[in-house]
């Protein structure tokens, strides 16, 4: 199992917690990772100083098309 700190998939919130990581490399990695059979644990931030509803909402639907373990994966934060 790995652990990822995503905490965004839009590039400029991921700029402004100064991550250091091309947003055009998460899903590659995350892809990679799998197909070799690891587990992808992934913590994301919401509500992030200056982040947007769009912007959260956009690494959200990342996450969610993403996951390989939907019954992992609750919405109860999110209404």
């Amino acid at each position: 199992m790995l652990f990822f700190g995503l905490e965004s998939y839009v590039q400029r919130i991921l700029d402004k917690m100064k991550k250091g990581v091309e947003k055009s490399i998460i899903k590659r990695i995350l892809d990679e990772s799998a197909n070799a059979g690891i587990f992808n644990h992934v913590f994301f931030i919401c509500g992030f100083p200056g982040e947007t509803v769009e912007e959260f909402k956009t690494t959200y639907e990342f996450v969610k098309k993403n996951i390989n373990k939907p019954e992992l994966f609750t919405e109860q934060y999110l209404t």
